[in-house]
């Protein structure tokens, strides 16, 4: 991914922090590159965020998706969908704005929504996840098939 403002992966460091200031142990990775990585390090380490790991740029997404329990789609406004499709399909909780594409991807209980630029609502996503395993697991169960509504047409995705 691109570390540029609209991608909002300032969201997601912020929500970082308020769930450490809260007692919650958390690791965030950040992958890709960009205009933002010194501004968002520089972030980081002002703030003596702990837990925050950029990763730089990473070929294959699905070895790191196979170890963490909640993808967060940050992008102010996620045109196509497809890192969108490729979290769900790892079957770990997708979070993201309501916007763009990711808003028809995750509706009808395949995820959850925050708005752009709001870190306290995406942390308090994040505790209801943490402490909502039970419905996660229905979520997460939900995320395997994707309806898409384009302009007449129903596309269904059946992930495996």
């Amino acid at each position: 991914g691109s570390l540029i403002p609209n991608k909002g992966q300032i969201d997601a460091i912020k929500a970082t922090k308020i769930l450490a200031d809260e007692g919650y142990k958390v690791d965030l990775y950040i992958c890709g590159k960009g205009t933002d990585e010194n501004k968002l390090k520089n972030y980081v380490r002002v703030n003596g965020i702990k837990g925050i790991h950029f990763l730089g740029f990473v070929n294959n997404l699905n070895d790191l998706r196979k170890n963490i329990d909640i993808s967060l789609l940050c992008s102010k406004n996620e045109a196509l969908g497809r890192v969108t499709v490729e979290s769900m399909y790892s079957h770990s909780l997708t979070i993201g704005t309501c916007s763009g594409e990711t808003k028809y991807l995750l509706d009808g209980g395949r995820g959850l929504f925050y708005h752009f630029g709001d870190s306290n609502e995406l942390a308090a996503k994040i505790i209801w996840a943490i402490e909502n395993i039970d419905q996660v697991e229905m979520i997460t169960d939900n995320q395997k098939n994707i309806y898409i509504l384009e302009k007449e047409s129903l596309y269904t995705i059946n992930l495996p």
